[in-house]
């Protein structure tokens, strides 16, 4: 999964988008692949939860994250 980073070293940016190019590529593959409504909510809380430790380890509040997600899946119907 790892993105090739020849000559990104030295340009920050390329290196980070070049990398959520790819990760982005391997989590929209492996979610495409669950048949159940279980593994895929499995999944995806397993990827919030990975979004916002990264976002703690960044220094972000989490509180402001999660009630953005909230509201944006009750936006798309989620229910509680």
């Amino acid at each position: 999964m790892n993105p090739a980073i020849d000559g990104l070293l030295d340009a920050p940016a390329a290196f980070v988008a070049a990398h959520h190019d790819a990760l982005q590529e391997q989590a929209q593959s492996e979610l495409a692949s669950l048949t159940d409504h279980d593994s895929l909510r499995d999944a995806s809380v397993l990827m919030m939860a990975l979004a916002l430790h990264l976002g703690r380890s960044l220094g972000t509040e989490p509180a402001p994250l999660v009630n953005h997600w909230i509201a944006t899946a009750r936006a798309h119907g989620a229910r509680e």
